[in-house]
């Protein structure tokens, strides 16, 4: 009986272990699931990246150069914020794509840089300087310095009149009002703006990589912890289930083992019953017995002396004789 219940404590105990064993891991498990997840996500994410920063990098790849022209365009020394590509490109249009040149270097086209001049015109009132918010080669320098930023087209058309000689007005979605009295007034149009915004994605892609790359090993790093833990949790849930059964058999033989001594108990409590009856019913015999001694004492007590008999025998003996002789 001490040995059952000592069982049934261990097999409770390894029933809760294998309970806890299984919650843990169901949620190791889940955990993985969403670690994985998560991974697979990350890896997405970054092959969408570096996708799509393949293909600008292949769009803004620069043509083949010709023999002697092997510098690059203007366009690709741009340093500028997102949303100042349309009036760049509305400010240079297609002259962004020549490169920078030397003085009589032989080549068809470029920027040559000059030196800055010597008394330049103030902006109208109300048009900021555009070369401030652009990183540019000191060849565009005075171009940009004669170039004001406005903020929509009704500011455009009031400054124009304003404009000294070789200034010009543009807006952020690319509109163009020249001193000499041209303007462009379709917005974002040319290709430079594209290829301008094209350059700001790239760069924006390639620091959003680098993130993205670092999260992606950090959540592959996170899935192949979850992964370690699913497995130790797999393994200990395995380790509770044969430690639970281990337990149930031995509860199983020890209960099985206890219904025969029960059995054996009960059989020699029943013999020892019948044994007490029977000792009970010899005792009241042996207290017969103890009683017949006496009894027999007194009857023996009771007899004549045995001497006098055998007297009294011999006597009579010697009666008989005589009379035998006699009657002889």
């Amino acid at each position: 009986a001490a040995q059952v219940a000592a069982a049934t404590a261990q097999a409770e105990a390894a029933r809760a272990a294998a309970g806890t064993a299984a919650e843990q891991l169901t949620t190791a498990r889940a955990d993985e699931a969403r670690a994985l997840d998560a991974a697979r996500e990350a890896e997405r994410r970054l092959a969408r990246l570096k996708a799509e920063a393949d293909a600008l990098a292949s769009v803004l790849a620069p043509a083949p150069a010709k023999a002697g022209h092997d510098k690059p365009s203007v366009l690709s020394l741009l340093a500028l914020p997102p949303g100042f590509e349309a009036a760049t490109a509305a400010l240079f249009a297609d002259e962004l794509a020549a490169p920078l040149r030397e003085p009589g270097d032989g080549a068809a086209s470029g920027w040559v840089a000059l030196p800055p001049l010597a008394a330049p015109a103030a902006l109208p009132a109300g048009a900021a300087a555009l070369g401030g918010e652009i990183g540019a080669p000191a060849a565009l320098a005075r171009r940009l310095a004669q170039a004001g930023l406005v903020a929509d087209a009704a500011e455009g058309w009031a400054l124009q009149p304003l404009l000294a000689a070789g200034q010009s007005l543009v807006d952020r979605d690319g509109r163009l009002w020249r001193w000499d009295g041209f303007v462009r007034t379709a917005p974002g149009a040319g290709g430079a703006a594209e290829r301008l915004r094209q350059r700001n994605r790239l760069a924006a892609i390639t620091e959003t990589m680098s993130g993205a790359d670092a999260e992606a090993r950090t959540l592959e790093t996170a899935a192949a912890s979850a992964r370690a833990l699913s497995a130790a949790a797999t393994a200990a849930e395995r380790e509770a289930a044969t430690a639970l059964r281990r337990a149930e058999d031995t509860l199983a033989r020890d209960r099985a083992a206890e219904s025969e001594l029960s059995r054996r108990a009960l059989g020699a409590e029943t013999r020892l019953a019948a044994l007490a009856e029977a000792a009970e019913k010899l005792a009241g015999e042996l207290g017969e017995v103890d009683a017949q001694p006496a009894e027999a004492e007194r009857a023996l007590a009771a007899l004549p002396d045995p001497a006098l008999a055998r007297a009294g025998l011999d006597g009579a003996r010697a009666q008989a004789a005589a009379a035998r002789r006699h009657e002889s």
